[in-house]
């Protein structure tokens, strides 16, 4: 504040100076000095026009536990270089509300563009709006600070699950089977009829070779894996809070601690795409469904692969858990959509049931 005030205090001196002594270079230092003045206001609105900032995100999907960064492309539209550019951006986290400000300094030559990166880290899984909130600059004096306009657009940035952590996958619904040898059944490979079998194509996945008959016939053969939907295997998520059934009170606070507490809501997220990476990998693929209480609707993702698995984790990221009997209908809608596979639940709490549905 002092800083901006000095030419002003300056000035004011310089008058008193003048009106009192009445001298011509007293006089002659007052015009300079508004001259002066004139000439850095003009300039900081001048630059303020002609600056345009704007967000630039490398990655949009990243993962848990590890930094990334966030540009900002300033553009000079003038020749005259800039000697103090002022930037701040937003990031909101979209499921605890919470806002962190970055703010940064650069300088940038005439007619030229540059990018200022802000590292952060992501410690949680979730959501993030990013947007540039504010971008000023100084006249070459410091003097005056103008704000120059900044575009309203926001970038989101979804943080998802490390790697799979469990290195076992789901035990499939035959825990052991017999090949077409009388030998105990092995991971990987299963009870298959000749038919189902063909020899190995160029682009197959060397998990769906069949070893054994491979190595009796000398030529590789592979199984057939049909249709994804054929395993009707359903991984339902329980978005539903825990609740404390003493009273209301309870349920209020107990919703509210599990709603902000981010270590479970990682967990939870971490457990999910572990088990249907591991489904997904040992070659079954499956549904993920959930309740969308929010928009009143149930979200469904048939996982074959990877890119699969990344959309449901990115949709998963950003639905909000519910409270009460809520989503009640659309659990029982659910149920009775897919009442004919093997369902497989996970709660917010991290416990998975498996059932039969009849």
């Amino acid at each position: 504040m002092a800083k901006k005030a000095g030419p002003f205090i300056i000035l004011a001196i310089t008058l008193v100076i003048a009106v009192v002594w009445k001298q011509d270079f007293v006089r002659f230092l007052l015009g300079f000095e508004i001259l002066a003045l004139i000439v850095c206001a003009a300039e900081a609105y001048y630059l303020s026009k002609h600056i345009t900032g704007r967000i630039r995100i490398s990655e949009n999907i990243i993962t848990m536990n590890r930094p990334f960064e966030i540009g900002v492309r300033v553009e000079n539209g003038t020749r005259l270089p800039l000697p103090e550019i002022f930037l701040r951006i937003a990031i909101e986290d979209t499921i605890s509300g919470e806002a962190l400000l970055a703010k940064s300094k650069a300088l940038l030559a005439g007619s030229e563009q540059g990018t200022v990166s802000f590292t952060l880290d992501a410690a949680h899984t979730g959501a993030l709006d990013v947007r540039l909130e504010r971008l000023t600059v100084k006249d070459h004096l410091g003097i005056f600070e103008r704000r120059c306009n900044v575009p309203s657009d926001v970038r989101s940035i979804t943080i998802l699950p490390g790697r799979p952590q469990i290195e076992q996958p789901v035990p499939d619904t035959a825990a052991k089977l017999s090949d077409d040898e009388g030998g105990e059944f092995r991971k990987g490979q299963s009870a298959v009829d000749p038919s189902e079998l063909r020899k190995y194509q160029r682009g197959d996945s060397l998990r769906n070779v069949h070893w054994k008959v491979s190595a009796r016939t000398l030529d590789l053969m592979v199984k057939e894996t049909g249709d994804p939907l054929e395993h009707k295997t359903l991984l339902y998520l329980n978005l539903r809070l825990p609740q404390d059934d003493n009273s209301k009170k309870n349920r209020k606070k107990v919703a509210s601690e599990a709603t902000f507490d981010r270590t479970k809501r990682d967990i939870f997220m971490q457990l999910v795409s572990d088990v249907s990476s591991a489904m997904q990998e040992n070659g079954r693929g499956h549904r993920v469904v959930w309740a969308d209480q929010k928009n009143s609707c149930i979200r469904t993702f048939m996982i074959t692969d990877e890119q699969s698995l990344k959309d449901m984790l990115c949709a998963l990221v950003r639905t909000d858990p519910w409270e009460g009997s809520g989503a009640a209908g659309l659990l029982k809608e659910i149920r009775a959509k897919y009442a004919q596979e093997e369902i497989i639940e996970i709660d917010l709490q991290g416990h998975i049931i498996r059932s039969r549905e009849s």
